[in-house]
């Protein structure tokens, strides 16, 4: 073109136009050069764009087609491409459209010469497949969980859009979080997609919706998460396990590591901001010092032994009840080798907050504290306790376990008046009270709030059994009876094991920003916000301020 703009120069006459019959494309011009055209994905502080090309992106002029599809390129530009060679535009889809561009150079009215090129503009959906698991979840009963909003419609096939010979036979599944409606988890992976895309990957895509949007009640979805998982070996069937990348975003990842456990192998796997606790995947012995901060506040003068947490330590192996534990829950994503937790110390959601001790929502509001911030271990906290210790116990189904007590296990008798007529209450038993009561009476009456299926209670229970042949049982449990002990992982470095394959870690704030400096303050105002990377900052933050970790996802997964 700058070959042709010297000698058909707008000095004498000649306009320069892009054009499309069907009005489908709109430009804007920058000063970048080819070799530099990616930086807009990478570069936050880019200055190509506005009336002198020498200003950020948000100064960038949109020049959108007039009646007959027509956008005329400034002569001040075309004389630019004219001295510099080169000329870069970029160009955005408005609409789906197959008809070619063409460049069109006019004179006096009349078209003197035009280049067409080939031209696909699709939408983004037809372009990646989608895997629909939101019908996959029961109630505890076994009847079907009410979805809320349909997904899209299943669609497995080779996408009309991004054809399979395009791509490099590798494969990307995303799973998304927890109170994402179903057309949000549209918006998530069409996103998501298009990251990876700009930056190079060559991947198919795969986006999976489940049913995670349960309102207030993140119990239950914890415990759809669990179902869920185990449906995706089979429903990711028609892909190579060998060949892909999975990626879990917050409680996506009980999905995503629940489908490991259940025998889904891929070759990487990827945890965004995970909102599982990382004794899950790497027991707890490392990670001692998070047990007194997960412990509520009523709990921390009693021993270990009454806990919820640990009642399956009281069972000998092989026994069910041995499996009621969130350690090791997920051993088998460690054992692979191929996972990558990707962490935020500075997390709003999954971060742990030492001044929190309760569930209690009138104290977090007290200590200054947005009700979401610490959202994961105040769920944690809120397991077996009733409302009047927190009204966000009303929100959950079956309310069992947890840091609830078992009236069995009472103190004195504390009367209203002088005689035991006129009433009274009995006091929680003391902790050194407590401590008297042996392991066989905790296996049969334990100190925490009672669990719904008192069958659970008792002798020794082997597995399969009618009582016990039913995974939603544990599920159930690991949901809303029986509190995690550490930390979640999205906001903390899963520790190593000492033996064998360990969970890679990468911190989000120091490796996968383009510049702490250089962060976004729409969402982030708060003190406690500032400057820090949050929960859902890899898909909320624009994309040049993130590069970084899409850059590593693609070079760790190999998807160029």
């Amino acid at each position: 073109l700058a070959r042709v703009a010297g000698l058909l120069r707008p000095s004498d006459g000649f306009r320069y136009y892009v054009t499309h019959p069907e009005r489908a494309v709109q430009v804007a011009l920058t000063s970048l050069s080819p070799t530099k055209a990616g930086s807009i994905h990478r570069d936050p502080n880019l200055k190509v764009f506005g009336t002198k090309l020498d200003d950020s992106v948000a100064s960038a002029e949109i020049l959108k087609p007039d009646a007959e599809g027509r956008i005329e390129i400034p002569a001040s530009f075309i004389e630019r491409i004219t001295a510099f060679g080169y000329g870069v535009i970029l160009m955005e889809g408005a609409k789906a459209s197959q008809q070619p561009l063409r460049l069109e150079i006019r004179r006096d009215g009349k078209a003197v010469a035009s280049i067409e090129q080939p031209l696909s503009v699709v939408p983004i959906e037809t372009m990646y497949r989608h895997v629909n698991l939101t019908r996959v979840p029961t109630d505890y009963s076994g009847r079907p969980a009410p979805v809320k909003k349909p997904a899209r419609p299943q669609q497995i096939g080779e996408p009309q859009g991004l054809p399979d010979i395009e791509t490099n036979g590798r494969w990307v599944v995303l799973i998304h979080g927890y109170n994402v409606p179903a057309d949000g988890a549209r918006g998530w992976h069409a996103e998501t997609f298009k990251r990876l895309h700009v930056l190079g990957s060559k991947a198919r895509f795969v986006g999976v919706t489940w049913n995670g949007d349960t309102g207030l009640d993140y119990h239950k979805a914890v415990y759809h998460a669990f179902q869920t998982g185990d449906e995706v070996p089979k429903a990711l069937g028609f892909l190579d396990a060998s060949r892909t990348l999975l990626i879990g975003h917050s409680l996506g990842n009980i999905v995503a590591s629940q489908a490991v456990q259940a025998g889904f192998t891929p070759a990487r796997y990827f945890l965004l901001n995970a909102a599982l606790p990382i004794e899950a995947l790497a027991g707890s012995d490392n990670a001692q010092a998070h047990a007194t901060e997960m412990t509520e506040d009523y709990w921390r003068p009693y021993e270990r032994k009454l806990y919820a947490a640990d009642w399956a330590k009281l069972f000998a192996p092989g026994d069910f009840r041995r499996a009621l534990t969130w350690e090791q829950c997920f051993s088998r994503v460690r054992t692979l080798g191929c996972a990558i937790n990707y962490y935020s110390p500075g997390e709003d959601v999954t971060n742990c907050p030492t001044g929190m001790t309760s569930a209690s929502v009138l104290a977090t509001l007290w200590s200054g504290r947005a009700v979401d911030y610490g959202a994961w271990k105040t769920q944690e906290l809120l397991k077996g306790v009733g409302w009047s210790r927190s009204i966000a116990a009303i929100a959950m189904e079956r309310t069992q376990g947890g840091w609830g007590f078992n009236p069995v296990w009472r103190g004195r008798f504390v009367s209203n008046g002088s005689t035991k007529s006129t009433g009274g209450y009995y006091e929680r038993m003391d902790p050194i009270t407590a401590r008297r009561i042996t392991s066989a009476q905790l296996t049969q009456d334990p100190f925490f709030r009672p669990l719904y299926e008192g069958c659970l209670c008792g002798p020794r229970l082997l597995a399969p059994s009618p009582i016990l042949d039913c995974a939603n049982m544990r599920y159930d449990l690991l949901a809303r009876a029986i509190p995690a002990m550490t930390f979640a992982a999205g906001a903390v470095a899963v520790p190593p094991t000492g033996t064998g394959a360990q969970v890679a870690n990468f911190n989000l704030e120091t490796l996968g920003r383009t510049s702490p400096q250089l962060w976004p303050t729409e969402g982030h105002i708060a003190t406690r916000l500032a400057g820090r990377w949050l929960h859902s900052d890899f898909k909320n933050v624009a994309l040049p301020f993130v590069a970084p970790l899409f850059t590593h996802m693609i070079e760790s997964a190999s998807l160029r």
